[in-house]
This record gives structure tokens, C-alpha cells and sequence, in this order.
């Protein structure tokens, strides 16, 4: 049986980090510590799983609306995941179907690209699927 397990670094070993990271900071500039937050979002969406902002629309991984017209009914377990935007004080709308299971977003604004994966481990088809998203001009405003 293989195993994987962590090994620190030899002392010879160099890291490099990046001078810009895209990740959050604590409220004393520190990258590990407690962070206020600025704003709260309340989506009227079901089964919501994740979400991600681009420092102006949030983008929610949530069951997709009965009316999207599914193959499958929403709750099932092969049922599509949908991703909605969200920008303050409007309705969220769908931005795209997505895989079903979708559980991670990150948005790189190096990028403009929403990042995807979703978390669905099937080893007789193979549907773990990781997937990003050009975010239309309309959604960065």
C-alpha cells in the first residue's frame, strides 16, 4: 500500500513566495490571525456550498433552480450544480451550470478567471472535474 506522508524540508531548501499574494490578510497585516469582515451577503439560493468574490460580486456554488430545466431533479446526486452571481443588493442570477457536487471557488484577479472543482469521486466514471471561468466583463463592472 503507497503512502504519502510530509517531510519537512532539507535546511538547504529555499522558499519563494510571491510579493503579491491573492490571499487574504489578517486585520494586522499578518497572513495567519483574525480578519473583520467588511460585508455579508444573504442569498436566496438552496443548498448553497462555497463562495468566492472578486472584491465587488460574490459567486455562489448552490443547487440550480427548478425551472433551469435539469435533466435530473434538483437533489439528486447527478443533478448539475449552478453558479449564481451575486452583486450587492440585486437577485442572484446564474452565471453557468457547473459539475455536479461543485464545493470549491477561487477567483484570481491575476486571471479574472473563476476557479472550479468539484468534489465527487466516482471511480467507475471518473467525474472529479476542476474547471475556471472566464467572468464576463458585466460581472466585474
Amino acid at each position: 500500500m503507497w503512502e504519502q506522508r510530509w517531510r519537512p524540508p532539507p535546511p538547504t531548501s529555499t522558499a519563494i513566495r510571491n510579493s503579491t499574494p491573492a490571499l487574504s490578510r489578517a486585520d494586522d497585516g499578518s497572513a495567519i490571525g483574525t480578519a473583520t469582515a467588511v460585508s455579508a451577503v444573504t442569498a436566496p439560493v438552496r443548498a448553497t456550498q462555497v463562495a468566492a468574490t472578486d472584491g465587488i460580486d460574490m459567486f455562489i456554488s448552490a443547487q440550480c433552480p427548478d425551472d433551469l430545466g435539469q435533466d435530473r431533479p434538483s437533489g439528486h446526486p447527478d443533478a448539475w450544480t449552478c453558479i449564481y452571481r451575486a452583486a450587492s443588493g440585486k437577485k442572484p442570477v446564474v452565471l453557468t451550470k457547473a459539475p455536479p457536487l461543485t464545493q470549491n471557488l477561487s477567483y484570481s484577479r491575476f486571471s479574472g478567471r473563476l476557479w472550479g472543482l468539484n468534489e465527487r469521486i466516482n471511480t467507475t466514471q471518473g467525474v472529479r472535474t476542476v474547471f475556471s471561468i472566464k467572468v464576463p466583463a458585466a460581472a466585474r463592472r
